[in-house]
């Protein structure tokens, strides 16, 4: 028996499967969210009882913000996690919703759970402005926050490698 071989396609299969889990939980995300907006709009009222019965919908900022990274297809800004909460109906506990937002992002960040991205502009300059995603395969024209450094003599990033393929 060669070990090898099998270790060498088990790894394979696991690679495969969390790539399936990943597409899996921001298909369930989006999902979450078109109840909790198809709900409203049909005035029916009852769809956050309904994902709680589904143990889908968690109340908390930490899950409600990873989430919505996760269900949006493409790099958002805290503003933009405070506006697709918001729309959907999640209640705030701060007065400051995006001073906790940051707060949840940092942490997600510190947890490996998220990333932070910059844009590559047409001029293949990097945009200033971060965003953050969930998962491993990066948008078209993202770069990894950690792949940058600051060229202080032209106050702008460049890439410190080339992108991940």
């Amino acid at each position: 028996m060669d070990y090898s071989e099998i270790l060498t396609t088990v790894r394979k299969d696991l690679k495969e499967a969390y790539r399936e889990r990943e597409e899996l939980d921001r298909k369930i995300a989006k999902l979450r969210q078109t109840v909790v907006t198809l709900g409203a709009l049909c005035e029916e009222g009852g769809e956050r009882e309904f994902l709680k019965v589904l143990g889908s919908l968690k109340e908390d900022l930490t899950t409600a913000c990873h989430d919505a990274i996760l269900a949006s297809g493409t790099p958002v800004s805290p503003t933009d996690i405070r506006d697709t909460l918001e729309d959907l109906g999640f209640r705030f506990k701060s007065s400051n919703p995006l001073a906790s937002i940051h707060s949840v992002l940092k942490r997600l960040l510190e947890q490996k759970q998220i990333t932070r991205l910059a844009q590559i502009k047409a001029d293949d300059s990097i945009s200033n402005e971060r965003k953050y995603w969930c998962g491993k395969k990066l948008p078209a024209s993202w770069v990894l926050e950690e792949d940058l450094v600051c060229n202080k003599e032209q106050s702008k990033y460049i890439l410190k490698k080339q992108p991940k393929s």
